[in-house]
């Protein structure tokens, strides 16, 4: 059996970055609006049509720095290139233990203009079926209109983080990037300037929120 995108995540923050634009503002949007928003395959979303295109990887690591010392490359997981596939933070072998089913290769997913975040998700090929979503956003992926106004990724964030709180109680996730919570079944962090959500629309129990967090923990480890 084959398992579904999910693409709540990118209705999310296409959502927000759209509301943290526009000079008006306008009430939060139903499940039902972006989730019709972005019905399409591939990430792609008919709001991001409006935009212009603009996507870079990031700055690339000093190659000049001081190699770090034998313990230090035992207890650190390795940073992933700001270009890489979203889908090389985390292994099939990682997913399948914390989902507890056995999931295939992840299937990777850019979201385009305007705000080009990069997807990934993981699941299971039987009952029961399980998912998990994770997207990577950076500033540097903005469509140029989106920052000559000023949006950040870390402005989504917390335009993310307050639509949340309007909708229900956040849990405070210690450990996870420089900040991060927890409303149901989706998880959003920040690290540096770097927007991480990760979501998992079957985990509602607390065993399913654990490896939520787990997941979550492990990708933005390495970005």
């Amino acid at each position: 059996m084959t398992y579904p995108a999910r693409p709540f995540a990118v209705a999310l923050i296409l959502t927000t970055a759209l509301v943290g634009c526009s000079p008006k503002k306008s009430a939060a949007p139903t499940s039902t609006d972006t989730l019709t928003a972005t019905s399409g395959t591939g990430g792609s979303s008919a709001a991001g049509k409006s935009a212009a295109a603009t996507s870079a990887g990031g700055s690339a690591q000093s190659t000049t720095a001081s190699s770090p010392s034998p313990a230090a490359a035992t207890t650190k997981p390795a940073k992933a290139p700001a270009t890489a596939d979203v889908c090389s933070l985390l292994t099939p072998a990682e997913v399948s233990a914390a989902l507890g089913v056995k999931a295939g290769p992840g299937k990777a997913r850019n979201a385009g203009p305007p705000i080009g975040q990069r997807l990934c998700t993981w699941g299971s090929r039987t009952v029961p079926v399980r998912n998990f979503t994770l997207s990577v956003q950076r500033t540097e992926q903005f469509a140029q209109q989106l920052k000559d106004a000023g949006q950040t990724s870390k402005k989504l964030f917390q335009e993310t983080k307050k639509l949340y709180e309007a909708q229900g109680p956040l849990t405070p996730v210690p450990g996870i990037g420089d900040e991060a919570y927890l409303y149901k079944t989706t998880i959003i962090a920040l690290k540096g300037d770097i927007f991480i959500s990760g979501l998992d629309l079957f985990g509602a129990s607390d065993t399913a929120k654990t490896a939520l967090k787990t997941l979550t923990a492990k990708a933005v480890a390495k970005l």
